[in-house]
């Protein structure tokens, strides 16, 4: 995969998850017109709050700058961008600050990790400065296909896919390795980052 197709897949998965509370957003301007402003207005603030915390999210994890953060920290930032709460984000496991490049890992790891669970559940963050795991937590929990193919060097297009993709070119320019531990039985292991 080129850098071109990889910012053109990122680009197109950014569009993708602003375009839901934009298009709430829009649809309650709609209803200001028909003399619905109470609950119109409330749509509004709620989509714009969703927007605001994906697009903190997205530049904390693609816009190369950042801070060092604790676990506090990082499921703020998580479950400020995963509105509606289907997803919620566990890092009290997190014991200690980590560092910029271990963050921004662990919040793509984290988003992936969101994707895993689609009948919701629990995102689990545990580790240290060093070395982070994030498990996937709920009903029908499975790492995406496309995690597996990344981590082993496959190409993988498409913007529904471009997550794991970011996560190994990030994690291969900032010298942390990525792998998938076994699970228990059905369920999926944890996704660790180690700093080497």
């Amino acid at each position: 995969m080129t850098t071109l197709t990889l910012l053109e897949d990122a680009c197109g998965r950014v569009c993708h998850d602003l375009s839901t509370p934009l298009a709430g957003m829009m649809a309650a301007l709609d209803y200001l017109g028909a003399d619905a402003a109470g609950e119109a207005a409330a749509v509004l603030r709620e989509g714009a709050a969703a927007l605001q915390a994906r697009l903190r999210l997205w530049r904390t994890v693609a816009g190369g700058g950042g801070e060092p953060m604790d676990g506090p920290m990082l499921a703020a930032l998580l479950d400020g961008a995963w509105s509606g709460g289907r997803v919620l984000a566990e890092a009290s496991g997190l014991a200690a600050v980590v560092p910029v490049a271990m963050a921004r890992a662990v919040l793509l790891g984290a988003m992936i990790a969101a994707e895993a669970l689609p009948r919701g559940g629990e995102v689990r963050i545990a580790g240290d400065a060093r070395q982070a795991a994030i498990l996937p937590d709920g009903r029908g929990a499975a790492w995406p296909a496309s995690l597996t193919a990344s981590l082993s060097g496959q190409d993988v297009g498409g913007s529904r896919h471009v997550l794991p993709t970011l996560l190994v070119a990030l994690t291969g320019a900032t010298g942390i390795r990525p792998a998938l531990a076994l699970g228990a039985g059905s369920a999926p292991g944890p996704l660790i980052l180690s700093a080497t």
